[in-house]
């Protein structure tokens, strides 16, 4: 199961290739935080260097916010969040990064309470609220103000501000064109904000409203209220959304797409104000795509160079964005969240009967394959149709695979399992079931190293103690039984490293000495060929251990490679082992990593023998 070289080579060409079609496949980058500020944040970063003016919403609740949009584009500013009662740090930071010198607050005292615009005020930035009583006398107060101070379209933008979606399929047009943005009740308008409307028309000159939306989202009563209005229209929020970008194709540029969900405003909020910087269309989509948002991107295929995601894979999953790149270009890449750079002598891989696990030089885990037993770590239990990785999650240092199981240790020393649990190999034993668990859940803390059977798991504690638990049918555990085991169990002490193969286990204690334990029917145990219940000590003097499916490799301080079991998984005919057989002394030694399942192997020219024992 630690097919650590052949592996490596399919992640490298997995990341760094897409797959080829008649039309290459676009990368999908996201710009993305931990949460909704520092989304909006990332989105900033990405569009502004500097920012005289930042339009500044809440980002705890839709109906004031949805109406920034083309405030922000006359501004030439970002739009960012914040909490009603505090000023949030992340935003704060962004505001000091951009030289921001003007805060206009959307919303008013119930939304942005006077201790933001006060603090606010206090860094000596000038802030303006515009506000009303209402969502709707809000988003009028914004359109008034825009139309006193910049130069607007004569047509205008009608949305219902009882849900977010339509307004933010249409904002960042509305923005682009310098059409007003007006929110409407269903049924019936407030007459003195209805007059005041009706003013605010007159004076300015527009003459042609679109209506997002059938009558069963606003009334025709409403409707009627605005000069020649016409209606865009789609069966759900998603279909009105392509319902508008193709009514306003020709404005539209789509060598660049912006992606965000369709069941929050936040992410696509603050990308309004970045998509009419390059006339980009921001496309929302559901966790699971709908044929409406592929059949988009498919009829757009020869002019996206380039997918920008708003939001982390919580809000637009990974296999969302695969999805599409597969429907439409026959696969693609998605980047990670937060793009490791520099030294990838971080990288970790580990793979199982069908999936494969991988922590990039930022701590980030990454997974894909056959997720039938919930081994990916994402759900649902079913093989994934286009096995692109997949984030788990952060801050990770270790990782092991099980046949279809996955054990992750944080930097923090927590330890997180997943997958199959037929036989208590994840260790969730507060739910005394055999169920399969589909995603990360907390096993145990302090713990430095962990390693992976077929249906077994180990792991040591900055102690030194030996945990094990799971399958115990050849006695991999060490506990002297044949009983399976669904809670971790101390096995032994002044343990440093450890190492599973499919049934057996190796331990490296802190004097070099290695202990065997478990299946022995190749001699990968010690030269019995009988299964061991108990840890027996195999070898002294050893450094770094490693082992796979039927066999037991070991390097000795002097350099020298050694192994036990099964010959060579390349050889016609299995040759077994019964004893340690040295295989390897180099002029500088044989390198490891001092712990089990990340060994490397001799160099050389023996081709196809990666135990070093052949000649190719």
């Amino acid at each position: 199961m630690k097919r650590v070289l052949v592996i490596l080579l399919s992640i490298v060409l997995l990341i760094s290739t897409a797959p080829t079609n008649s039309q290459a496949a676009p990368v999908a980058n996201r710009l993305a935080g931990s949460d909704r500020y520092k989304t909006a944040v990332a989105i900033s970063n990405a569009g502004w260097q500097k920012s005289e003016n930042v339009v500044l919403t809440t980002g705890e609740n839709f109906p004031d916010a949805l109406c920034a949009a083309p405030l922000a584009k006359q501004l030439k500013a970002p739009i960012l969040l914040t909490g009603k009662n505090a000023l949030n740090s992340d935003t704060e930071a962004e505001i000091n990064r951009l030289g921001a010198q003007k805060i206009f607050l959307i919303g008013g005292e119930g939304v942005i309470s006077n201790t933001v615009k006060n603090k606010l005020e206090a860094k000596g930035i000038t802030v303006t609220r515009l506000w009303g009583n209402d969502r709707y006398e809000t988003s009028y107060e914004v359109a008034k103000y825009i139309a006193e101070n910049f130069s607007i379209s004569s047509e205008m933008v009608v949305a219902t501000g009882e849900d977010f979606p339509d307004a933010l399929s249409v904002s960042s047009i509305a923005a682009q064109k310098n059409m007003l943005l007006q929110l409407v009740p269903k049924e019936r308008m407030n007459g003195a904000l209805s007059g005041k409307i009706q003013a605010l028309i007159g004076e300015y000159g527009i003459t042609k409203t679109y209506v997002i939306g059938g009558s069963s989202i606003i009334s025709n009563t409403v409707a009627g209220l605005f000069p020649a209005p016409e209606r865009i229209e789609g069966s759900d929020k998603y279909e009105r959304n392509i319902a508008v970008l193709n009514k306003f194709n020709q404005d539209i540029q789509y060598d660049r797409v912006y992606l965000a969900t369709g069941d929050a405003y936040p992410d696509a909020l603050a990308g309004s104000a970045l998509a009419p910087l390059t006339s980009s269309p921001i496309i929302l989509t559901a966790k699971n795509p709908l044929r409406s948002t592929w059949s988009h991107v498919n009829s757009r295929v020869s002019s996206i160079q380039e997918i920008k995601v708003l939001g982390g894979s919580g809000a637009v999953p990974d296999t969302a964005i695969n999805a599409i790149l597969a429907d439409t270009f026959g696969g693609g890449t998605v980047q990670p969240e937060t793009p490791s750079t520099g030294n990838q002598s971080g990288v970790k891989v580990d793979s199982g009967s069908g999936h494969t696990l991988v922590v990039t030089a930022d701590g980030s885990l990454w997974a894909f394959g056959y997720n039938y037993n919930g081994a990916v770590g994402k759900g649902p239990f079913e093989p994934y149709k286009n096995p692109l990785p997949i984030k788990i999650m952060t801050d990770v240092k270790d990782i092991a695979a099980g046949s279809s199981h996955s054990l992750a240790v944080k930097k923090d020393g927590s330890l997180w399992a997943w997958g199959m649990n037929r036989y208590g190999q994840v260790g969730n034993y507060t739910d005394v079931s055999t169920n399969d668990v589909p995603a990360p859940v907390k096993i145990m803390d302090d713990v430095t190293a962990v390693a992976a059977g077929y249906g077994h798991s180990l792991a040591v504690k900055n102690d030194g103690t030996l945990w094990a638990w799971g399958a115990n049918g050849y006695g991999q555990l060490g506990d002297g039984t044949q009983d399976n085991n669904r809670q971790p169990k101390m096995i032994m002490d002044n343990v440093k490293a450890v190492a599973a193969g499919s049934d057996h286990s190796l331990a490296l204690k802190n004097d070099g000495s290695v202990w065997a334990w478990g299946c022995n029917w190749a001699g990968q145990v010690d030269g019995t060929l009988e299964n061991v219940l108990k840890p027996v000590k195999v070898m002294t003097d050893v450094k770094a251990i490693a082992a796979a499916a039927n066999f037991s490799m070991a390097i000795k301080n002097d350099g020298s490679l050694w192994i036990m079991g099964i010959e060579s998984l390349w050889r016609q005919q299995y040759q077994s082992l019964h004893q340690p057989y040295e295989t390897c002394q180099s002029p500088d030694g044989c390198q490891g990593s001092g712990r089990g399942s990340r060994l490397s192997y001799c160099g050389g020219q023996n081709g196809r023998h990666p135990l070093g024992m052949g000649t190719g």
